[in-house]
């Protein structure tokens, strides 16, 4: 099987840049925050050769979304002929009815 390209959705870009954000200022370092960014960047490169290996999420409706779990945060995705890609990430004690469907 060849390795999928991923792909990042403005939405799921955007949900980066605030949970960097967050943790820089919580830990008060921005290589703390880099790393933490970094961490979900490579538990997302499972996909490129695994991409059923998440599970179904069945907090939508629509069957087709994935995620895979780094630290406390989910990172939707989904399975599109050769691509992953990845729609939404938030912190697991959100409330479920918020995830942008």
């Amino acid at each position: 099987m060849p390795i999928l390209r991923i792909k990042w959705t403005t939405t799921a870009a955007k949900e980066l840049d605030k949970i960097y954000s967050y943790i820089a200022i919580e830990s008060q370092s921005k290589q703390t925050a880099s790393d933490f960014i970094n961490t979900i960047f490579k538990r997302t490169e499972q996909l490129e050769l695994m991409p059923l290996s998440g599970q179904i999420e069945n907090n939508i409706n629509n069957f087709e979304v994935r995620y895979i779990i780094e630290g406390n945060y989910k990172i939707h995705y989904k399975y599109q002929k050769e691509m992953i890609i990845i729609t939404d990430i938030f912190h697991t004690k959100r409330n479920p009815r918020k995830i942008k469907k």
